[in-house]
């Protein structure tokens, strides 16, 4: 599974390899770039699901999605539904939802200044919502593989399924 995408002039390949994945981006013949390696092929984060209606509530400022930097968002209506679901599918490509992803500080920056608008937001308010009980830390999202569909395309728009955790 991989794309290649060209993103502000650089060129972008998303690379899975033995129990990791590696984007590179920087020039196409790879002497300029950077390498950055994460243990799961995307992040799902799902519409419904979001810390800034908690935000809001709490009388802060909602952020933007690209604060959580997710790979697939998937539009759904119920809040934290994501975290009954197995799978998600079309017919193209199967992702199998591994663990909830634990938040770090970069989400409290706003990804065009570099600043931290409201200290230790959103990751005091994910905190507070503790939706993992069992796990420390803050958490949101889903971390994925693929299981199913090497060479798969997933389109913006597309309708998919998805299977329940078993209890």
């Amino acid at each position: 599974f991989g794309f290649q995408k060209d993103v502000n002039g650089a060129q972008t390949r998303l690379l899975v390899g033995a129990g990791n994945v590696e984007v590179y981006m920087g020039s196409p013949d790879g002497s300029l770039g950077v390498r950055i390696t994460d243990g799961y092929l995307g992040l799902v984060i799902y519409q419904g699901t979001t810390s800034s209606h908690a935000l809001v509530a709490g009388g802060n400022t909602a952020v933007p999605m690209n604060r959580f930097r997710p790979n697939i968002v998937v539009d759904c209506d119920e809040a934290w539904q994501e975290d009954g679901w197995a799978t998600i599918e079309s017919g193209s490509y199967q992702l199998t939802l591994r663990k909830p992803c634990q938040r770090c500080k970069i989400t409290t920056v706003d990804q065009q200044t570099g600043t931290i608008p409201t200290q230790a937001e959103p990751l005091k308010t994910l905190l507070a919502l503790n939706t993992q009980p069992h796990l420390k830390g803050a958490h949101f999202g889903q971390n994925a593989t693929l299981t199913a569909g090497e060479g798969g395309v997933i389109r913006v728009g597309e309708v998919v399924s998805v299977t329940p955790r078993e209890a």
